[in-house]
């Protein structure tokens, strides 16, 4: 092969700053020679190893989102960490060959013009408030949901067709099956917890009802010891027994008792039942892209496409190796140097 002697210029002047096999960097005044063709050619074997570095760092990333692997390196455990919190996390390979995770917001985006870095500084920031938000759902989300499968799973043991396993579905048991009124809800740090509303507070029940509510509590207890139920309220609790279902009391607006079963619809607080924020304020694709993915622990990060606008992408193969591609202009000199070697 032979390079055509008008070339020799171009081709130095497009391997300017490009650095050899043996780390010299190049100069205009370098001559083209063996060795700094070998260097470009076996640019293209790095080239390959560092993409497959980057394929099998981006399977085991997802690998840990899905709880098929556990991390235990420092960069799987940040990767895992970045993930589970949410963060946009960008994958490299050291100068010393060492895979890295690091927070985009930590990142270098010099790859970026300046124009696009402040696009995407300014889009993290407001990830960052999108996200509260959504936690903030998701967590009243999977309260609701807690309480949901709590009474549901109450239900099943009340009626002999599952078998206790936890504590509060131990006392739930014998709680009902003894007669006793108690309530489902959820402790200060979010537990389920079932209530024996003879030993209550009664926290749970407007101040002008407790006296009465306790007053209802004392005549079932009564009631429940003799075996003799002469009120309908009564009756209907019995009823809510023999059926196989636990049961509570509560107290209408006229003061009367009022037996009703441990249902989500019954023992959800009101507060839980319309999430904090309604409406994210998520306008854009890539804002509702980027909270897809948050909201399911998928790995991303944040790109601009051609078109120039801010991306969210998953953390794959393909889109951490593109985005790890150098700059557009440097790709522009490698073709050039590549098609005339060619």
């Amino acid at each position: 092969m032979s390079i055509p002697p008008y070339s020799t210029a171009l081709v130095n002047m497009l391997i300017k700053n490009r650095n050899t096999a043996a780390g010299t960097p190049t100069t205009l005044g370098t001559p083209v020679t063996k060795e700094s063709i070998d260097a470009i050619i076996n640019k293209g074997s790095i080239e390959r190893s560092r993409n497959n570095f980057l394929t099998i760092m981006s399977n085991r990333i997802n690998a840990f989102a899905t709880d098929k692997l556990q991390p235990k390196e420092n960069w799987e455990l940040s990767a895992a960490y970045l993930a589970k919190t949410s963060q946009p996390m960008i994958l490299q390979i050291s100068d010393k060959g060492k895979p890295e995770v690091v927070r985009q917001r930590d990142a270098d985006l010099s790859k970026f013009s300046g124009v696009q870095q402040a696009r995407l500084t300014k889009a993290m920031d407001q990830l960052d408030q999108l996200i509260i938000k959504q936690n903030a759902n998701l967590v009243n989300q999977g309260l609701r949901t807690k309480l949901e499968d709590a009474a549901y799973t109450l239900e099943q043991i009340t009626k002999g067709k599952q078998q206790p396993t936890s504590d509060w579905e131990l006392q739930g048991k014998l709680l009902t099956t003894n007669l006793t009124p108690a309530k489902l809800g959820l402790s200060a740090d979010g537990n389920v917890v079932i209530a024996d509303q003879t030993k209550s507070a009664l926290l749970d029940v407007p101040p002008e009802k407790r006296a009465r509510l306790k007053e209802i509590l004392s005549e079932w207890q009564q009631a429940a010891s003799t075996g003799i139920y002469t009120q309908m309220w009564q009756i209907d609790a019995k009823v809510q027994v023999d059926l196989g279902k636990s049961f509570y009391f509560d107290v209408n607006d006229i003061g009367e008792p009022v037996v009703k079963d441990n249902s989500a619809a019954n023992i959800t607080p009101s507060f839980l039942n319309e999430d904090p924020y309604p409406n994210l304020g998520a306008n854009t694709k890539w804002q509702k892209d980027a909270l897809g993915f948050a909201a399911k622990g998928t790995p991303f990060f944040l790109d601009i496409d051609p078109a120039g606008q801010v991306i969210a992408r998953q953390v794959t193969a393909q889109n951490v190796i593109n985005f790890n591609k150098p700059p557009f202009y440097q790709q522009q000199q490698v073709g050039a140097i590549v098609s005339l070697l060619g």
